[in-house]
């Protein structure tokens, strides 16, 4: 090796190692909450000379700054293979296209949020896939690998299949070789989640969907995402194998229609899971509970998984599914619609105003709507008569029997009278 490529490699590992240990210490600083120090020169000295953005540098990742030194360009050549600049929260600038994950508040046209809980939009992503997709798809990463660390020609149980949720995790499951997927759903949804992975589709409303599970899988399976709660949890626990999963994150069946209904709440508590620490050794099965809102402070555990997700998005292995999108005005309607169950994928909320012409249609939407319960209304008070109106039926013929009695006691009478004057007679 020459004296210059000598020099030059020494250059290069020198301003490799500066780097590395200013941006160390600036990460450090940033990790500890040391903003009042950003005007300072050890702050100033971290950020390099040219005031450039950060960025953190790992055991994975090399970040180079290839500034001329000397007059001269240093050449990296082929040991520049695993260099990976991570674009972090600090690094953001105004005016950037950024996905939020907030445990509250989005509703709104405006909303503020710390930095860390943005994640910078990839190109070719739409807004309403980018709202669609931190909280279903990270809850579902989450679920299968954290928690489930789900592994090849294991099997999965997936409620609620055609939800956001469902579809997130079903295709996840789809990134790991040979995973047998069985969902819950509508009958008229199963075709669409059949088409997005799933194995086995189980219309929950006509079916035992632990009798269809044990047809197939005797044994039961390897992991379980719960969202029901009471007396389903009790059956997905039974389901599990030896070395099962149960994940529950979600009590849906408290939720009994469209009133509430405190009796029902009370009934679905009372059924709540519950179960000793010996049974779960003897049986040999976890029980997990998941909440991603209750996860807000944990930012490096929610980037990790935000990072590989749109790493999947990127490579086209994970898309999320829309199913419709509301105004602000309409938020009303789009409750009604999840709640109930007539969409497959998410139900976005959007911000931009509603056309005038969309907002003089409105009326003319809720006249239908109006008329259409009216409708409803009447089937249902047709329904009602027609009980009333067989009992009636039933009193007539009951009726008839007790007029038609007086008439032949008469003609009995008659008979009687007319046998007495034949006697007199004789």
């Amino acid at each position: 090796m020459s004296n210059k490529e000598t020099d030059g490699e020494t250059i290069r590992e020198d301003r490799v190692e500066r780097v590395r240990s200013q941006e160390e210490r600036a990460c450090l600083m940033l990790s500890h909450g040391e903003e009042s120090g950003r005007d300072s020169d050890e702050w100033r000295e971290a950020r390099g000379e040219d005031g450039g953005p950060l960025s953190c540098v790992t055991d994975e990742e090399e970040v180079i700054r290839d500034t001329p030194r000397n007059g001269k360009e240093i050449e990296d050549g082929e040991d520049r293979q695993r260099q990976r600049t991570m674009k972090t929260w600090w690094m953001k600038e105004v005016g950037d296209k950024v996905m939020v994950l907030s445990r509250f508040g989005l509703w709104q046209e405006v909303a503020a949020v710390p930095a860390s809980h943005t994640f910078l939009i990839p190109e070719g992503m739409s807004f309403e896939e980018a709202a669609a997709l931190p909280v279903n798809f990270i809850t579902a990463y989450m679920m299968l690998f954290d928690f489930g660390n789900l592994r090849p020609n294991q099997s999965v149980l997936i409620h609620a299949a055609a939800g956001g949720v469902g579809i997130a995790a079903t295709q996840l499951c789809k990134t790991v070789k040979d995973v047998t997927v069985f969902g819950t759903a509508s009958a008229s949804k199963h075709e669409t989640i059949g088409e997005g992975g799933v194995t086995h589709p189980i219309d929950y409303r006509t079916k035992d969907y632990v009798e269809e599970v044990r047809k197939i899988s005797p044994k039961g399976l390897d992991i379980i995402l719960d969202p029901l709660g009471g007396s389903d949890t009790h059956k997905a626990y039974n389901l599990l194998k030896p070395m099962g999963k149960l994940i529950t994150y979600g009590a849906a069946n408290m939720l009994a229609g469209q009133k509430k209904n405190l009796i029902a709440v009370a009934k679905n508590w009372y059924h709540q899971f519950s179960i000793h620490t010996l049974s779960l050794i003897q049986g040999n099965k976890s029980v997990c509970g998941f909440h991603l809102g209750y996860l807000d402070g944990e930012t490096e555990l929610i980037t990790e998984a935000m990072n590989i997700i749109l790493d999947l998005y990127k490579q086209g292995k994970v898309k999320p599914r829309i199913d419709s999108t509301w105004h602000l005005e309409q938020v009303g309607d789009a409750m009604r619609k999840m709640q109930e169950r007539n969409n497959i994928g998410k139900v976005i909320l959007s911000t931009e105003p509603m056309p005038e012409e969309e907002k003089k249609e409105e009326p003319k939407k809720e006249d239908k709507k109006e008329e259409k319960k009216k409708e409803e209304k009447k089937k249902d008070d047709k329904k009602k008569e027609e009980p009333k109106k067989e009992e009636k039926k039933d009193d007539k013929k009951k009726e008839e029997p007790k007029k038609e009695e007086p008439k032949k006691e008469e003609a009995k009478k008659e008979e009687e009278k007319k046998e007495e004057v034949k006697k007199e007679e004789k």
